[in-house]
């Protein structure tokens, strides 16, 4: 059985979530980490949402969690070091994919 885009986001970032909400750091700084993390993490209970709007939903959290919450203090552990790898991997994977369009001939 193979395992959807939307289905492989969603387990890796909770499995970050489960990372940081052990993780001994300030709690605004936790607090901001987890709610970035469940603002994504709100779209696995919907069955409406497609890969298109789960990739639009990972690349913003990856903007997120990469530019602002990771240089403001957050370390992950080596777990989490390459979970992240994996959602960053699994990102640039859908942006590549969606760019390639299909040629057509009109005739």
């Amino acid at each position: 059985m193979t395992t959807s885009y939307k289905e492989k986001s969603i387990a890796l970032v909770t499995s970050l979530e489960k990372e940081i909400a052990t993780m001994a750091i300030t709690s605004e700084l936790k607090q901001n980490a987890l709610k970035t993390i469940q603002e994504f993490l709100d779209s696995r209970h919907s069955k409406e949402e497609g890969e298109a709007v789960v990739a639009s939903k990972l690349r913003r959290f990856v903007t997120v969690f990469g530019r602002h919450l990771m240089p403001g203090g957050i370390v992950l552990s080596k777990e989490g070091s390459e979970l992240w790898h994996h959602i960053q991997a699994l990102n640039s994977s859908f942006e590549t994919t969606s760019k390639i369009q299909p040629f057509a001939f009109k005739g």
